[in-house]
């Protein structure tokens, strides 16, 4: 058996119609070059005659632009600097993991974007410096150039900040191995040393070394730090930097206080240590998902507004980005911060990082350097296959196919900002899958998507079934070098019955809404007023467009335009109690022939189950009935109880 793999190994040749990203460009040609010890390879750094002589000048200017030819000769890379050598090397590696018979081949490459990153979220679930760096490492292998580290959250603060100890002492520990155990246990925190203590932080040690290591990989890393929200660990360990009430009582949530100076106090130390550590050209601030809740009755905060004129609470956080955005400014770094602080005005020099502009949800802003990592298309702690198949994820359906289909310009940037976009980048938030192996699984090979859209023009990015079988190939390559990967070779795929549309009575019929029980017309408008007759199911995802949401009862009338004979009335519905979406535990049917007069003929009544329905969960509510009527009358009822604010249904059958 071991005879028979040599032989077939030796049957293989690898060339570059495998590699991802896909190349900019390449030729192949007769012949093949057995790679060995005796290989030469001569590496051109920048060769200014080459440069002079190519057509693609322009772009030949850019970093990590390179050429790599494999002929008799041996192999040969040409670059403009070392770090394309270093992505032609890339190439090789590549190749050489299929097999030591390569193609003779010139491949010529730049990359689309100077902007290629990935984000570990280290707070909720810690992930070490030998766990980094093994994601640096598949990283440089896609030639991603940026690793961005969301080091603090409510769920822990990850780095060494030696002005204010608390914060790893007291809040980079906690009680449950995992975020998931500490949330079911009350997220209580724990200190450094305790008994069942668990957690951990990096220390300025190994942040050193990991900005070493992305040196050698020519990366950049950008810490995050969370201001003003995401910030209960600190407040717990500082509470001086909470709000208060109007009695003097601190106010707990997960906001610091605007108009309290020990904030900006606390914001300036902690980030001249951080940009001590990281020289990247851009510190981030988060500034997501602020509540400002407390901000409404903190009477200093109502007097600063007062002060500076304003009229809303957001602005006061406009207020603390300006403060921050100066204050990097004079350290010689630029601000970059979720898509948030936009609200209430921006900086001028800010660099936004896009998570939902589609369809104008937030317009991107004008003026702005902006990264797209949008949640539809990259986040990578949502499943990637049927709910069913995968282990707990947060979220919603988005396979490598959604992954790769994201397109950067096209119905994203309007066309006059589109020269500000610096790139793409996708996220991997850590609820549930703490770091190794489950956290790869998330990650691979829907980071390989996010390589290619950053690296690839798109003309060279559009065919995923070529996309996927290369896919399969570095697949392998990963397995062999150590890391959890998704298997895609078994991907159970999308729900069967969104793959087609369907035939039945109410098939492009009208619908009326009752007054009062409207759908989510701004972020779940699906087809409109067709939606719940437009022979559409819903795909396993909720932000398919596909599914309509309620955040009421589902009280509907279908017009069948003429009376006939009804055998069956039913829909589904969708569950995801983590977004607060539940099943309806009663349906009911009823029917009338002059749409005034209706009867009862049908009922559907569902027990909640205890358990919460993480990765999602479908069900069937219908009836078989025997009637003859025009008209009708669906009624879905919610329940009282917490985490069940919404409905979610994708179409009405009538048979």
């Amino acid at each position: 058996m071991h005879i028979l793999s040599f032989f077939l190994t030796l049957l293989l040749v690898a060339g570059p119609q495998s590699i991802i990203p896909r190349p900019v460009d390449y030729t192949t040609g007769q012949g093949q070059l057995v790679y060995s010890d005796n290989v030469q390879v001569k590496v051109k750094v920048a060769d200014r005659k080459f440069i002079s002589e190519t057509k693609d000048l322009p772009e030949w200017s850019k970093e990590g632009a390179y050429r790599l030819t494999i002929g008799k000769k041996g192999i040969e890379i040409v670059s403009v600097t070392e770090t394309g050598a270093f992505y032609a090397h890339q190439d090789l590696v590549q190749m050489r993991a299929v097999s030591d018979t390569l193609q003779y081949c010139v491949i010529t490459d730049w990359p689309r974007f100077g902007y290629r990153g990935l984000m570990l979220d280290i707070s909720r679930n810690y992930g070490d410096k030998e766990w980094i760096f093994k994601e640096m490492d598949a990283m440089a292998l896609l030639k991603m150039n940026v690793l961005h580290i969301h080091l603090v959250d409510g769920a822990g603060w990850r780095i060494q900040i030696d002005s204010y100890p608390e914060l790893t002492r007291k809040t980079a520990w906690r009680i449950g191995e995992t975020y998931e155990e500490w949330t079911k246990s009350g997220g209580r925190y724990s200190e450094e040393g305790a008994p069942g203590a668990s957690g951990g932080y990096l220390t300025k040690e190994d942040c050193k070394e990991i900005v070493a290591r992305a040196a050698e990989l020519h990366m950049e890393v950008i810490p995050e730090i969370e201001f003003p929200g995401h910030s209960n660990e600190a407040l717990v360990a500082y509470p001086e930097l909470a709000c208060e009430d109007a009695a003097g009582n601190k106010v707990f949530n997960s906001d610091m206080c605007p108009s309290n100076p020990a904030t900006y106090k606390f914001f300036e130390s902690v980030i001249d240590e951080v940009i001590e550590l990281f020289p990247s050209k851009m510190i981030h601030i988060g500034g997501d998902e602020a509540s400002r809740s407390a901000w409404k009755n903190c009477p200093h905060c109502q007097a600063l507004m007062k002060k500076e004129g304003f009229t809303n609470v957001a602005q006061l956080q406009s207020y603390m980005n300006h403060r921050m955005a100066e204050y990097l400014k004079s350290k010689g770094r630029r601000l970059l911060g979720w898509d948030e602080i936009t609200h209430g005005g921006l900086p001028d020099d800010a660099v936004v990082m896009m998570r939902e502009t589609e369809d104008g949800k937030k317009p991107t802003p004008h003026g702005h350097d902006i990264i797209l990592t949008p949640d539809t298309h990259c986040y990578f702690n949502y499943p990637q296959d049927a709910p069913f198949k995968v282990p707990a994820a947060f979220a919603t359906y988005l396979p490598l196919k959604v992954a790769y289909d994201f397109d950067p310009m096209e119905s994203w940037v309007k066309p006059e900002d589109r020269h500000h976009v610096l790139g793409v980048q996708c996220c991997l938030w850590t609820e549930y899958s703490p770091a190794g192996e489950y956290s790869e699984y998330l990650l691979y090979p829907r980071a390989f998507a996010t390589a290619e859209i950053g690296w690839s023009p798109r003309e060279r990015c559009s065919d995923y079934a070529d996309f996927r079988e290369r896919a399969l190939v570095l697949l392998d390559t990963f397995k062999d070098m150590g890391y959890g990967t998704f298997d895609l070779a078994n991907e159970y795929g999308d729900r069967y019955e969104a793959t087609h549309p369907v035939r039945h009575l109410a098939v492009g019929k009208p619908v009326k809404y009752a007054e009062g029980h409207g759908w989510d017309t701004y972020w779940y408008p699906s087809t409109g007023e067709t939606a719940l007759t437009d022979g559409l199911f819903g795909t396993w995802s909720f932000k398919d467009r596909r599914w309509q949401r309620f955040y009421c009862d589902i009280d509907v009338t279908i017009d069948l335009e003429k009376v006939m004979p009804i055998h069956y009335i039913g829909a589904t519905f969708l569950s995801q109690r983590i977004h607060s979406v539940a099943f309806p535990v009663k349906v009911e049917m009823f029917v009338s022939k002059d749409g005034k007069d209706f009867g009862k003929c049908g009922e559907s009544t569902y027990r909640m189950r205890d358990e919460a329905q993480v990765t999602g969960d479908y069900m069937d509510f219908g009836a078989p009935v025997n009637v003859e009527a025009r008209y009708v009358r669906f009624v879905a009822h919610r329940d009282s109880a917490p985490g069940h604010s919404a409905l979610q249904i994708d179409e009405i059958v009538v048979n």
